[in-house]
């Protein structure tokens, strides 16, 4: 991928890919997907209620987890999903806990480390639509969840799992958000405490109020951290669902990672020394920023293209 000029700079890239220009872009695809989607909840077996949208049934399906408090409407996921769609796949958009305004759904906030509800939701999907050929596409932290997943759900029409710009090393990953860019810093800080709001109007007793006060993303974690009291440190906390080279050599199905050298929230490293295999197929291009890969000033990105191929292919 060669991007325009000013698109090679990473930050540049990741937030002209999240800018309101493309939500006007791409708002009658939005709306034609949200038209065909049917609202759903799922509850889980411990009582957590996700919400998830699903279109039509179809011979094949894709099932798509966004980043961090994103949702099904997220500009960086919603093109791919859109074009899924137009190709005949069924469309599966899955909020986990708190995600896409559902702070309401449960009393309890959304925890990095419990994918259970998300797991328990994919395999009653994917079990009870058996003659259905699924793929999994993570974003973000949902490419970490979609990779965790994956480890756990022995369902053979579960043919494969794409993560875009995946969190691997999620205590690296947090403090880059916290120091490579003020504008992606703050646009972090106001999405999370927008729904820490939301979450204390509708559960004042959780009292919440104090994490809005606070002035980074660690330190937010950190108060959630002591609330939850399951681990005793930060470290412990992020080595619970960081994803490690060993993660990724005992791989069950088909698996594609797709990540950006210039990535100002996720920095690549963990992946330069591992080694793509037979089912792990590794692409880390030199530009496209955190879960951008915008070419030019009409958001037009060769990875839409490259997705759809990789559905498709017989070797996918």
């Amino acid at each position: 991928m060669s991007p325009n000029f000013l698109l090679k700079n990473g930050v540049f890239n990741t937030v002209y890919s999240s800018s309101p220009l493309r939500s006007l872009h791409q708002s009658k695809k939005v709306k034609a997907l949200n038209t065909a989607s049917e609202k759903k909840i799922f509850q889980s077996s411990a009582g957590i209620n996700l919400e998830y949208f699903k279109t039509s049934d179809a011979a094949k399906s894709v099932i798509f987890l966004p980043g961090f408090l994103g949702n099904k409407d997220s500009k960086y996921l919603a093109c791919h999903a859109f074009n899924a769609f137009k190709a005949g796949y069924q469309i599966i958009r899955i909020h986990p806990v708190d995600h896409g305004g559902s702070e309401h759904l449960n009393s309890d906030f959304f925890k990095a480390t419990d994918i259970s509800a998300i797991e328990e939701l994919i395999k009653t999907i994917t079990s009870s639509q058996s003659d259905v050929l699924f793929n999994l596409i993570g974003f973000s932290l949902g490419g970490n969840i979609a990779l965790r997943i994956s480890q756990v759900v022995s369902e053979n029409n579960l043919e494969g799992v794409i993560a875009i710009s995946p969190v691997l090393d999620p205590a690296q990953a947090m403090k880059a958000m916290d120091t490579q860019s003020v504008i992606i810093n703050k646009y972090f800080l106001r999405k999370w405490k927008k729904s820490i709001a939301n979450k204390h109007k509708h559960y004042p007793d959780n009292d919440l109020l104090p994490a809005l006060e606070l002035k980074s993303l660690r330190e937010i974690t950190e108060f959630f951290r002591n609330k939850n009291a399951e681990f005793f440190s930060l470290a412990e906390l992020f080595h619970a669902y960081a994803i490690t080279s060993e993660n990724l050599k005992n791989l069950p199905r088909k698996t594609t990672i797709w990540s950006a050298m210039d990535d100002p929230c996720i920095p690549v490293d963990p992946l330069l020394d591992i080694q793509p295999s037979k089912l792990l197929d590794l692409n880390i291009t030199k530009y496209g920023g955190h879960c951008g890969f915008i070419e030019n000033f009409s958001f037009q990105s060769r990875l839409e293209d490259w997705i759809l191929q990789k559905l498709q292919s017989d070797t996918h």
